[in-house]
């Protein structure tokens, strides 16, 4: 049977029609003639949102009629995926290990229980239950878990973020990654959304599920196990060990997420290559999420059902730095990053309905070694404490986040029509001079950006809109150097996959860097 597809076809926020009606309308067809029909593409085009909104779609279906005429119709074509394959069953002398069990760990072990191999996952914080639990516990009693928190244990720093999929990778493997997550629980509009995501509260259901597949399947899951050091026997790896046990090992995958500073740390006294790389620093920005949706959307704002708005806003700066918003959290909280005593810093998470008050995102500028000061492959790790401790003594070094609205940064804002803005960020917030923590070149470049953003999406720069500080976690502050199989390139049996790497930068980018590890080490291990 022949599929078709039609593309980029537009659909007005106010066409009540069923999709399949207006696929049978186009082709001057009964759409009962149409079967089999399904989304490939949808994207929300908001260019000519002064007369009207559309949804911009690519549709796939057989027909049970002589084809239409039509230029807009055509042969749909699969797209190919050259398959990873290994001819012969491998059986390594050890179980390899993988170091994190973030979205990069749990697709590393996934392609390893595909290939006949288990894994074993070290995991130095907890299961998504118990770190809930932790969390609360933090916000209540305001006592650093440093090992169960909203960055490390199962899922990952991810599980507490709006769950964002949208990746810049061409990498075909993302489609494994999306497809897993819709077996394991996620919308099937993920797989054909411009813009997919998941929300905290999908994404702990289904990486709970994904997890306790892989342990049905030979997975070998440890909780509470912080790997504290790798043994190395002729510059190669032969065993892990933490507090309470040691594990014999020749391969082993480093997917610790871009907080696991005490990791770089010991990869870099043990000699593996590593350098400091730029990131970028800066505040959260809370708005009412109505505000954002009616700035957005304009005449049409309530008119008819849109989603919650999103926006990404660039700027370069006369110093030639860039800044831009990260990690859009539409109807979403500010919340603790916090993975050490005496720091602060926060992100973002958003629930998959993203019908919170309020929307935030970052306001990030870009830094690197001038600004560390040193060469040190370290380097960007203290630039980051060092802010991190002036926001903790800045919100009265108790966990309270200094926050600063605009009209007191800002020397023009413009607050007519804007709603007052209350403060998402738990345990809670203390008003202060965001001068006090944030070096003032990188004020003055988010004091300019805000202008700029004002400019474009006309009252962003309201003076009753709230920074929160200090936004560090932006992508790792470290590159660990591998080879073509993600191995380090000085160290046998070491890999490293993941935002820790400094190679990936989100859910979907990691996971794919975490199928490209396990195929890394399973090529090493075919040829031996």
């Amino acid at each position: 049977m022949a599929y078709y597809t039609l593309k980029d076809i537009k659909v007005s926020i106010y066409d009540s029609r069923e999709l399949i009606e207006i696929t049978a309308s186009l082709l001057n067809i009964k759409k009962e003639h149409i079967t089999e029909f399904k989304i490939l593409k949808r994207s929300l085009d908001l260019r000519h949102k002064d007369k009207d909104i559309f949804y911009v779609y690519t549709f796939m279906f057989s027909l049970k009629c002589k084809r239409p005429v039509s230029d807009k119709l055509e042969i749909y074509l699969p797209e190919k995926i050259e398959e990873f394959k290994i001819d012969h069953k491998i059986k390594p002398i050890h179980r390899p290990v993988i170091v994190g069990c973030g979205p990069a760990g749990l697709f590393c072990a996934q392609t390893f229980i595909e290939h006949g191999i288990e894994p074993i996952i070290l995991e130095r914080g907890q299961r998504i239950a118990q770190r809930e639990k932790d969390i609360n516990k933090f916000i209540n009693d305001r006592k650093v878990n440093k090992e169960s928190n909203i960055c490390f244990g199962e899922g990952g720093a991810g599980t507490f973020s709006d769950g964002k999929l949208t990746s810049r990778s061409k990498d075909a493997r993302q489609n494994i990654v999306l497809n897993t997550f819709v077996k394991y629980g996620a919308d099937e509009s993920i797989l054909y959304d411009n813009k997919p995501h998941l929300g905290t509260d999908v994404i702990k259901k289904v990486i709970t599920n994904m997890t306790d597949d892989l342990i049905s399947k030979g997975a070998d899951f440890r909780f509470n196990a912080k790997v504290e050091n790798v043994m190395l026997k002729d510059n190669t790896v032969c065993a892990v060990s933490g507090h309470g046990f040691e594990i014999k090992a020749d391969t082993v995958i480093f997917a610790c997420g871009h907080s696991a500073r005490d990791v770089y740390e010991m990869l870099n006294n043990m000699g593996a290559a590593i350098q400091s790389k730029p990131f970028a620093v800066g505040v959260r920005i809370e708005h009412k999420r109505e505000d954002i949706d009616r700035l957005t959307y304009k005449q049409h704002y309530l008119k008819t059902p849109l989603p919650a708005a999103e926006y990404i806003l660039k700027y370069q700066d006369a110093s030639d730095r860039g800044v831009y918003t990260f990690c859009n959290c539409p109807g979403g909280l500010v919340i603790p990053c916090i993975t050490e005593e005496g720091m602060l810093c926060v992100n973002g998470m958003s629930y998959s309905k993203r019908d919170g008050e309020n929307t935030n995102s970052a306001i990030v500028v870009t830094v690197d070694q001038k600004d560390f000061g040193s060469m040190h492959p370290l380097a960007g790790i203290e630039y980051q404490r060092q802010l991190e401790h002036n926001a903790y003594v800045a919100g009265g070094a108790n966990y309270s986040a200094p926050i600063m609205y605009c009209k007191d940064l800002l020397t023009h804002t413009d607050n007519k029509g804007f709603s007052d803005v209350r403060p998402s960020y738990l345990p809670g917030v203390i008003q202060a001079d965001l001068h006090d923590c944030i070096p003032q070149n990188i004020l003055n470049c988010i004091k300019n950006a805000l202008d700029d953003f004002g400019r474009k999406l006309n009252g962003f720069n309201s003076g009753k809109a709230i920074l929160t500080a200090v936004e560090t976690r932006t992508s790792s502050p470290v590159k660990i150097l591998r080879d073509e199989n993600l191995q380090s390139i000085n160290i046998k049996g070491l890999y490293a996959a993941g935002e820790g790497s400094g190679y990936a930068g989100g859910i979907v980018s990691s996971a794919i860097d975490g199928i490209k590890a396990a195929q890394g080490c399973i090529n090493i291990l075919s040829n031996n």
